[in-house]
């Protein structure tokens, strides 16, 4: 049987002009296709490989694939949209510290990796 420990990595980036960490996946067996640290929410963000049907709403495209402008009424200029279904990929919040170094610890090969560091509130000035 195949085990996810072990299948993901701790990295540095940039998430909304600032400096966090990210988890990656480095086998086919990782849960997840990446996780990302909110340091504004304070928020591991966890996108699985599992997808859900979810309705949004879309521009109305005609048959040259160029979005459709309303031409009349209080709304004229402005996109016509349509609902469609799409697969989209779940996504889960993890707010909880200990639960987000209880994932870390289950899933890196680098849980020595210093994450700590972004939990620190956010530098007024902080940008990439």
């Amino acid at each position: 049987m195949k085990t996810s420990e072990n299948s993901m990595m701790l990295i540095h980036t940039t998430w909304s002009d600032h400096k966090t960490f990210r988890l990656i996946p480095i086998t086919k067996e990782a849960p997840f296709i990446e996780c990302i640290f909110d340091r504004s929410s304070k928020v591991l963000v966890v996108i699985s490989k599992d997808t859900k049907t979810a309705l949004h709403m879309l521009p109305t495209l005609d048959e040259a694939g160029a979005p459709v402008q309303i031409s009349k009424g209080a709304n004229a200029g402005k996109m016509k949209q349509e609902r469609r279904q799409l697969e989209v990929f779940m996504e889960y919040y993890v707010e909880n510290i200990e639960d987000v170094e209880l994932l870390i610890s289950s899933l890196c090969i680098n849980p020595s990796f210093d994450w700590k560091e972004y939990l620190e509130d956010l530098p007024k000035e902080e940008s990439k």
